[in-house]
């Protein structure tokens, strides 16, 4: 068992220019995914809040995660920082509340794209997969506008010993909001960050008068415009202490 440190995890992409669809695209050397822990620990039931949001928003004014005790979910967009709460109400969180994983940038889109008409969760991430290259970079996905539905929902706070996230995902409270204006914030990350981030498409809700959101599973959009921001490095911070150095990160 090891405690009593921060370390830090640096992953840099190779920068200048990369073939997409046989165009060369340019990279921000600025546009960095920063990670506060990693996904297989807190998959592992790692829900103690050790990272802060003045911390958080050291690294980034974008991004999602999750909150103490797993408390409901996290979402920055603008700077401002969000909880979900599990009857799918939303409350702005302090500089002192915590995160015990939560992946940030600072978005700055490079292009905008509209998608008009009802169109569904996987019909727009193919969509989008078209778009981007096919599995060497990660990308931020800003969608705002009008949605026919977005179902997001949240987590109870969880008791100790905590259990694996999987068994808590099932007992998540979702919510259908019809007819809703707001902003997906998310990720698309490749498969070879599974240990760090989720693979493929990653989103979280909330709504333009900040009454609603949460951990997205479905939505239909109506009318939207959606900004990408092509990553060039990911890092990632390790908690100093607490249940992180108990948990078995092997463990499903």
């Amino acid at each position: 068992m090891i405690k009593g440190f921060t370390a830090v995890l640096a992953f840099g992409l190779s920068l200048g220019a990369a073939a997409i669809g046989g165009v060369g695209v340019s990279h921000e050397k600025s546009a960095v995914l920063y990670h506060a822990s990693f996904r297989a620990a807190y998959q592992a039931g790692t829900y103690d809040g050790t990272f802060s949001m003045e911390q958080l928003r050291a690294h980034g004014d974008f991004g999602l995660g999750a909150t103490d005790g797993n408390d409901g979910g996290l979402t920055a967009l603008g700077g401002i920082f969000w909880r979900a709460r599990t009857d799918g109400t939303m409350v702005e969180l302090g500089p002192k509340d915590t995160t015990p994983y939560a992946a940030v940038t600072f978005f700055r889109p490079g292009r905008t794209l509209r998608f008009r008409g009802e169109i569904g969760r996987e019909e727009l991430e193919k969509k989008l997969d078209a778009e981007l290259d096919p599995g060497h970079r990660p990308y931020a996905i800003r969608v705002r506008g009008r949605f026919a539905h977005v179902e997001a929902g949240a987590s109870d706070r969880q008791e100790k010993p905590h259990r694996p996230f999987a068994q808590v995902l099932d007992e998540y409270h979702y919510h259908d909001f019809q007819e809703t204006q707001g902003t997906l914030v998310g990720f698309r990350c490749p498969p070879y960050m599974k240990v760090l981030d989720q693979v493929g498409y990653h989103f979280h809700y909330l709504s333009d008068d900040k009454k609603q959101g949460g951990h997205v599973r479905g939505f239909a959009i109506d009318d939207v415009e959606v900004g990408i921001q092509e990553l060039s490095a990911f890092t990632a911070d390790l908690p100093a202490g607490g249940e992180f150095y108990e948990k078995d990160m092997a463990a499903p």
